[in-house]
């Protein structure tokens, strides 16, 4: 048995023996001592008994690395080292929610020590009693109304659609209608029995919060109604959006994009066949792009075609390609500009290396400068085309027409409070029209709810952690900085069900609770108090064995928290272990029924045989979990 050394060796300690060093740190508070322990380790890491004393010292604040220094000790030569290391690793497995591998590590803490076998046995107890649990739970939840959050197939603009919303539980048959502020895309309707059905006018992704009402309406204790999220996108045709073709100029790089809409993974075609030395190509992002250098001049009227290789639909454009000899600008569609927002682009010319000059008159608030600069404010929303003269140094000019889009300014559109659920993970993006592309979103004023953020694509993410109605100013922004600012209300309402959060309860509490629970549902709380008495007189006499066993063993390592003399080691062990005996049926019941709960019914026969041995009884109701 190894003893503290005396408070006044602790400057030298630190550069002597690792016991020793494991003796100062039982003298100092858990943060230094922890630091202690891990100088230990930086110097020598296979020093078992510091992983052990670390481990144990970090099991109530952060089980994953006790368990990993724990797991370290257990590999100790020393049998009553190895055996603690696996009882404190069944501790710190139980509270990560990793229940099988806490009954592995108590199983072997039992081989090492017979003295843990009781805990090892009631572990299992335990175990079978939450399996019990989660399946009643489980079955229970299934009987309920509930109405899961679904994507519904896609739905295409000027097409018939068709789709049924399907709830669960509950009694049959069931209502269903669009919550308060939902509106359904133009051209679509929904009956009562669940089915969406139209012919839809209008592209968009559409969020449709949707309420069900069973028929056990004003029966007790009935839940007859359930909310869910439906999500729908309605497709656009399929067309190629591309309106025209840059000008190429004879023996000069080329590049022009097209782009389309509505088509499953395009693949691209043209004829007849390109210009000498232009060549088409897929893109990335569902386009393609005509390339190359052309070698004689002319022009080409060219039908492109776009097919889906996922749904094999397809869409057709003709566009003229001129090829000349001359220059031109080097693109004959620019970015779209946002109405009475500042606005700059400039155009390049295409063509032999000389020097050009644009000239041009203002257009609706916009201007092209010299040197190809189209700058100024839109000074109303719609297609635009502004005229200018290129003219060169060699004295050719030419005349040029710009064809542009000014969108109108952004508008969020979210005048009905956002609707969440306590805890339940969530990502709704807000809704804006107008403006252009790309857009980035802020907030102005406000807190949101605990848990729940705005990111900067616009989209409220997280899992909200409070409940109540929580207003926020959001601003945004798009390509050209025009702004959109709009108060919106986040209503969060309390979870259908909150899961307990044992890991950050106090273990005496939580038994308290399960014990005052216990005792308004037992109907023979006498029988359970008599054989609660005889389990303590049980364990009592188990404890004096134990000590008798104790004492006939040379300790080879302290823990850190061991007293200096032999009565106060004692002791230490009797709360310890009381304390366990205590705490084990509430310790960190919420991560254990986490685990349980991710089992699929089909494998809950197979854990029932591997934690409870064939020959051993079921748990009787009122029984204490280990």
């Amino acid at each position: 048995m190894r003893w503290f050394i005396p408070f006044v060796a602790v400057a030298t300690a630190l550069t002597a023996d690792p016991w020793d060093q494991i003796d100062v740190a039982a003298r100092q508070p858990p943060a230094e001592a922890r630091t202690t322990l891990e100088k230990i380790l930086a110097d020598r890491p296979g020093f078992l008994p510091a992983h052990f004393n670390l481990g144990s010292l970090l099991l109530g604040t952060d089980a994953a690395k006790a368990a990993s220094h724990l797991e370290k000790a257990s590999a100790s030569d020393d049998p009553k080292l190895a055996a603690d290391a696996w009882h404190n690793l069944a501790l710190a497995r139980w509270k990560q929610g990793q229940l099988e591998l806490a009954v592995a590590a108590m199983v072997r803490a039992a081989e090492y020590d017979p003295q843990f076998a009781a805990a090892r046995d009631e572990l299992r107890r335990a175990a079978i009693a939450l399996l019990d649990e989660a399946r009643v739970k489980a079955e229970a939840e299934a009987k309920k109304l509930h109405l899961s959050d679904v994507r519904l197939a896609d739905a295409r603009v000027g097409e018939a659609f068709t789709a049924t919303i399907v709830a669960r539980g509950g009694t049959p048959p069931y209502r269903y209608a669009a919550a308060e502020g939902t509106k359904l895309p133009p051209g679509l309707e929904l009956a009562s029995d669940g089915k969406i059905s139209g012919t839809p006018t209008a592209a968009g992704m559409h969020q449709l919060k949707i309420t069900v009402q069973d028929s056990a309406q004003g029966t007790a204790n009935a839940k007859n109604t359930a909310n869910g999220t439906v999500t729908l996108a309605v497709l656009p045709q399929p067309a190629i959006t591309t309106e025209h073709l840059p000008e190429a100029i004879v023996n000069q790089p080329f590049s022009a994009t097209l782009a389309c809409v509505g088509l499953d993974r395009p693949h691209w075609s043209a004829s007849p066949a390109l210009p000498a030395g232009l060549s088409l190509a897929d893109s990335e992002g569902g386009g393609a792009t005509i390339s190359g250098t052309p070698t004689a001049t002319g022009s080409t009227e060219l039908t492109v075609q776009a097919t889906g290789i996922g749904d094999g639909r397809k869409a057709e454009r003709k566009l003229t390609l001129v090829v000349s000899d001359g220059f031109a600008p080097d693109a004959a569609e620019i970015p779209a500009a946002t109405a009475w927002t500042k606005y700059q682009h400039r155009l390049g010319v295409r063509g032999p290396a000389q020097g050009y000059r644009w000239e041009g008159k203002p257009e609706q608030g916009l201007a092209v400068g010299a040197d190809g600069t189209i700058a100024g404010s839109p000074e109303k929303a719609g297609d635009l085309k502004l005229t200018a003269t290129i003219k060169a140094d060699d004295g050719r000019t030419r005349g040029v027409e710009i064809a542009m889009k000014v969108n109108p300014p952004p508008v969020i559109e979210e005048s009905d409070p956002v609707r969440l659920e306590q805890g339940k993970p969530a990502s709704r993006p807000l809704k804006l029209s107008g403006g252009t592309a790309p857009f980035t979103w802020r907030l102005s004023d406000g807190v949101p709810p605990k848990g729940l953020r705005l990111d900067p694509d616009g989209c409220l993410r997280g899992a909200p952690g409070e409940v109540g109605e929580f207003v926020l100013g959001v601003v945004a922004a798009d390509r050209w900085q025009a702004e959109a600012r709009h108060k919106v209300t986040v209503t969060v309402e309390p979870a259908k069900e909150t899961p307990p959060d044992q890991a950050k309860k106090d273990p005496k509490d939580e038994q308290n609770k399960d014990d005052k629970k216990d005792e308004q549902k037992d109907d023979k709380k006498d029988e359970q108090a008599k054989k609660d008495q005889q389990d303590k007189k049980d364990d009592k006499n188990d404890d004096q064995k134990a000590e008798k066993k104790d004492g006939k063993k040379d300790d080879k390592y302290q823990p850190a928290n061991q007293g200096k003399d032999g009565k106060n080691e004692k002791n230490e062990r009797d709360e310890r272990k009381e304390r366990e005996q205590q705490q084990a049926a509430a310790l960190d019941r919420a991560a254990a029924e986490r685990w349980l709960d991710q089992l699929p019914p089909e494998d809950k026969k197979a854990v029932r045989g591997l934690l409870l041995d064939p020959k051993e009884e079921r748990p009787k109701p009122g029984d204490k979990p280990w």
